[in-house]
């Protein structure tokens, strides 16, 4: 059965600054240089916890390490040219940053569960998605299904590699009787393995996988020792 990796770590490791530097000059030229772009030092420090984890991977899988990291046209997703069966996605949000791997197409996204915002779901929601979130009455809840919607909307947008390219709204999260959630495109059903992560509190996580065969499931929350920082 076909392994998926979800690599997470919790960015204040970096905080110190040696330990941010260490980190920083074991990186590769393009990833240093989008890094000093950000003037926020969070998010110099998403960014730098994003890199380390795409280079875990990549050492995990047994990848040399100066492999070149190349983007695709028009939509610039990364990719390996050399490994055309090492796929990936990152993502970072609040004090956490993922990296998704697959042997196949694989979007992964990651969101602090924080206030909703109503104009966000009426601009990019389907009116079915819509329907749900307004059929809820506890806030709470309303707030967790609208993150964990917008995950999955945003995963299955980087699988795909159009990023918001192609709009949130031109395809449908529908949920089975028995909770499950599919994805529909023009009332077809989508090939797309969908699965939540429970791993961050407080957060919310989701990946997309590119068809719908069943595959093993592997989260590793990395630490600074698993780095040889």
């Amino acid at each position: 059965m076909e392994q998926i990796y979800l690599y997470g770590i919790d960015i204040s490791l970096f905080s110190e600054t040696t330990c941010f530097e260490r980190a920083f000059h074991t990186l590769p030229p393009d990833r240093q240089n989008k890094i000093t772009r950000y003037r926020i030092k969070e998010d110099r420090l998403r960014s730098l916890a994003a890199g380390c984890l795409l280079a875990c991977a990549i050492k995990q899988q047994n990848i040399p390490a100066d492999t070149q990291i190349c983007e695709t046209v028009p939509y610039k997703k990364p990719y390996l040219p050399a490994c055309p069966d090492f796929h990936f996605n990152l993502s970072h949000s609040g004090t956490y940053a993922i990296c998704a791997v697959a042997g196949v197409a694989v979007g992964c996204d990651i969101e602090k569960n924080n206030a909703m915002k109503a104009s966000v779901a009426r601009r990019f929601f389907t009116a079915n998605e819509q329907k749900i979130l307004e059929q809820m009455e506890d806030p709470a809840e309303k707030q967790t299904e609208f993150f964990r919607m917008w995950t999955i909307k945003e995963s299955y947008l980087k699988m795909k590699g159009t990023g918001f390219y192609k709009s949130p709204d031109s395809f449908d999260i529908r949920l089975t009787d028995h909770g499950e959630r599919n994805i529909y495109e023009n009332e077809t059903k989508i090939p797309v393995l969908i699965r939540e992560f429970s791993d961050f509190p407080g957060y919310c996580c989701s990946l997309c996988r590119e068809g719908d065969s069943p595959a093993d499931l592997i989260t590793k929350l990395i630490t600074l020792e698993e780095l040889n920082l």
